[in-house]
């Protein structure tokens, strides 16, 4: 049902009345607009442009019989009109439209049917409440579709064999009419044993349902545990005969004495402690208008027979008393609720003092206090620590891809090994399926290309996300460019490495476990504008570490630029989270979508940079790559400042 505005309006009632051209519509898709134009007279005018499907008058018995020749049972006649249904009653030709339809069984009454096939002995004996509707469901099964192929539709049989007759009756006559057909050679098709009655056999008997009730002690404890045994007890009216044995928790309405609430009283010092734990003798003594009379209420402390009225002079000569808002809201909430009503708050407050500083001290404990300000700090901080988890997270799947896949392909095929590695992404594209919580305030939007085309356009617009995006580009596409070469580098004089070993050269990604959750720290201290172009140097540092001719150097280099990679990744994906003011989701796609094109490109890129000048090439051109991200990074950073 669609919502509609929090208060209707006559004009935005003439606005939700066009869109429609019948009332049912109308009442069906916007109820709220309808039920308040009826309340306040206004259906007339509203609908008068409208059609209306059924006018009042409609069904005339002419038109009713035709409506009840269409169907063969009372039920489904209900379902599918039931204006006609209703109408038939009202005008009390009932029995006479449904004179012509065919009755249909219930808990009590069953009729016997078969189900034979021309020109085989096959026969099927059965019994039901309702002979179309069970026909229909034995028909779509796979045996009688399987006999159907084999010998044809038309040579399938159904006949009803007897009218509706008592169940237990029934079941002996399902009994003999098999025996019956067996000893004339037909091959029977029932599986289940004859005398069923399948899953409608009545299981709460009067017995069964004293049996159960004789297992509580109090009604509540029934309710609770078997509401099934109860309900039955209901409907057969066994309720006062089952409970005869049990406690009541609750006493009737009318036994409470004057005397009895009195010497409950007397266990409680206050009112609240009352209400507390006797909530259901001060309710019947406020039903019997106790609470004036001193002999129950007169020793309870800060009893008030009657609610106060507080009168602005009341008001302001209680706050007078109190120094502080909090220390007046809490020892006299009555007026501090009176003045925030009455409009004159800020005059009762204005002699208390105010807090000067963010600090507060409560029970020896120092919190903030929190401003608009420093919500949002420690939201952007969550925000930034979420998003260095998931991307170490990353880091360990980069890791292991290309750990496990370098190892395997010095035993099997490097083919074998993609299977093998595509196998344990689904395992945990299925336990990640199963496992993850499910979205708590996810509101989902009809898909609308306007919508669509304006969050781009609001993301684009923005200088900042531009940066940011481009960053995405160019981190990626340096990691996927280094660590895709550097295993021919390694493959080469001097060096001559296995794939074995070039693969355990990746647990240089363990760096980005630790650094992508750290940089959100970093961030929130000094600052993401800082972070990111000093990451992006120490990139470059690690990088020119792999021009050593030193497998040691290599390393080191490598676990430098894991290292600064996974903490600038961390920092810009999480910044872009917090830079999107609307339509954050298309922003982080958006940067994602830069991330993996930087992959693709720069990694291409790389493979015609290696044929041509090897390692050193590389280098050089990640290098500058590199510097155009610094560059870029710390215009960012001004233009932050600046705003």
């Amino acid at each position: 049902m669609k919502k509609g505005p929090k208060k209707w309006t006559l004009d935005a009632l003439r606005e939700s009345a066009s869109k429609y051209s019948s009332l049912k519509e109308w009442r069906k898709t916007e109820n709220s607009a309808y039920v308040t134009a009826s309340r306040l007279g206004l259906l007339g005018e509203l609908t008068s442009t409208m059609t209306k499907l059924i006018e009042h008058g409609y069904w005339t018995p002419e038109r009713i019989k035709e409506s009840a020749r269409k169907y063969q049972h009372k039920g489904e006649w209900a379902k599918e009109e039931s204006s006609a249904y209703n109408a038939a009653s009202r005008l009390g030709i009932f029995d006479e439209v449904t004179a012509r339809m065919l009755p249909i069984g219930n808990r009590k009454l069953r009729c016997l049917y078969s189900i034979t096939v021309k020109g085989s002995n096959l026969i099927y004996i059965g019994l039901t409440g309702n002979f179309g509707r069970r026909m229909r469901d034995h028909l779509g099964t796979s045996r009688f579709v399987q006999i159907a192929a084999q010998y044809g539709a038309e040579k399938i049989v159904t006949t009803q064999l007897t009218p509706y007759i008592e169940s237990t009756t029934a079941q002996i006559k399902e009994v003999e009419f098999i025996e019956h057909y067996a000893a004339l050679g037909y091959q029977i098709l029932n599986r289940a044993k004859a005398g069923a009655l399948g899953g409608v056999v009545v299981k709460w008997t009067p017995e069964a349902i004293l049996e159960v009730a004789g297992k509580y002690k109090t009604v509540m404890e029934w309710v609770r545990k078997s509401p099934q045994s109860y309900a039955a007890a209901s409907s057969h009216g066994l309720i006062n005969v089952a409970t005869a044995h049990m406690q009541r928790q609750i006493k009737t309405p009318g036994t409470w004495s004057r005397e009895e609430i009195i010497s409950i009283t007397q266990r409680f010092s206050s009112v609240k402690e009352w209400i507390d734990n006797e909530r259901k003798s001060y309710a019947a003594a406020t039903r019997m208008g106790l609470l004036s009379d001193p002999d129950v209420v007169g020793h309870l402390a800060k009893y008030q027979t009657a609610p106060r009225f507080w009168t602005k002079a009341d008001v302001l000569r209680d706050a007078l008393k109190y120094s502080s808002r909090s220390g007046w809201k809490k020892a006299s909430s009555g007026a501090y609720k009176a003045a925030q009503a009455g409009g004159y708050f800020a005059e009762a407050v204005a002699h208390m003092s105010k807090p000067t500083s963010d600090v507060i001290s409560r029970k020896g404990k120092t919190t903030f206090r929190w401003t608009a300000e420093r919500v949002i700090q420690d939201a952007q901080k969550d925000i930034g620590f979420a998003m260095g988890l998931y991307i170490s997270g990353t880091a360990i799947g980069g890791m292991g891809g290309r750990l496990i896949a370098g190892v395997l392909v010095d035993f099997i095929s490097w083919q074998s090994a993609t299977y093998i590695i595509g196998f344990l992404n689904l395992i945990i594209a299925c336990l990640f399926y199963f496992l993850l919580p499910k979205s708590q305030h996810f509101k989902p939007y009809p898909f609308r290309f306007s919508r669509f085309k304006d969050a781009f356009e609001q993301n684009l617009k923005d200088s900042k996300l531009r940066i940011l995006f481009a960053q995405g580009f160019i981190l990626m596409g340096c990691l996927v460019t280094v660590f895709n070469y550097i295993s021919y580098h390694l493959l080469e004089a001097p060096f001559h490495l296995s794939q074995a070993w070039i693969g355990v050269i990746s647990i240089a990604y363990l760096a980005g476990i630790y650094s992508s959750p750290k940089a959100a720290q970093w961030g929130f201290k000094y600052g993401r504008d800082k972070v990111l172009p000093m990451m992006l140097m120490t990139m470059m540092i690690g990088l020119w570490f792999t021009l050593i001719p030193s497998l040691w150097s290599i390393l080191i280099g490598l676990i430098i630029f894991a290292f600064s990679f996974f903490a600038a990744h961390s920092t810009a994906s999480s910044w872009v989270s917090v830079q999107a003011v609307q339509y954050r989701a298309v922003a982080s796609s958006l940067y994602l979508f830069c991330y993996y094109i930087g992959s693709s490109l720069l990694g291409s890129f790389g493979g015609l940079v290696w044929e041509q000048f090897g390692w050193i090439g590389i280098n050089l051109s990640v290098s500058v790559v590199l510097v155009i991200g610094l560059v870029s990074a710390l215009y960012l950073g001004k233009l932050q400042r600046s705003a």
